[in-house]
């Protein structure tokens, strides 16, 4: 197989835009992390306490929005998997696949695919203790 089918079987699969957005979500990390940390730095004396938490909570959210992100994904595609298999058998063999074939559904599934290795990230940048972690978003 040439170069060009490969890329074309490859930016045609159903995980090439998933697999984008993944890539652009570990770049927004680095990018709001190292913001963070030079902003924060410059003018943490400024901000009033109010705006910063404890590593407790930020690792609450952040468990928060990977749970919750994940779930909202397996049951918003599992529901629509299987009302267009049923659909499928009864109407159209051609539903399911176009459906898989949509951009717009690899745009979506994408956009979940950033807020949860976003959050993911995140977490793991938090850490256990100080010693251990790169980057600790929103501590005092």
């Amino acid at each position: 197989m040439n170069k060009g089918k490969l890329w074309i079987n490859v930016r045609d699969s159903f995980w090439f835009l998933p697999a984008i957005y993944s890539i652009l979500s570990l770049l927004a990390v680095a990018i709001i992390s190292l913001m963070d940390q030079w902003v924060l730095s410059a003018i943490k004396n400024d901000i009033p306490t109010i705006f910063l938490t404890e590593k407790s909570v930020t690792q609450t959210i952040y468990g928060s929005m990977v749970t919750a992100i994940l779930t909202m994904t397996t049951i918003s595609f599992s529901t629509i998997m299987v009302v267009l298999s049923t659909y499928s058998t009864q109407f159209s063999p051609r539903t399911l696949q176009d459906f898989m074939k949509s951009r717009v559904t690899q745009h979506v599934l994408g956009v979940f695919s950033f807020g949860f290795i976003f959050s993911l990230v995140n977490l793991f940048l938090v850490g256990k203790d100080p010693s251990s972690a790169l980057f600790s978003p929103f501590l005092q």
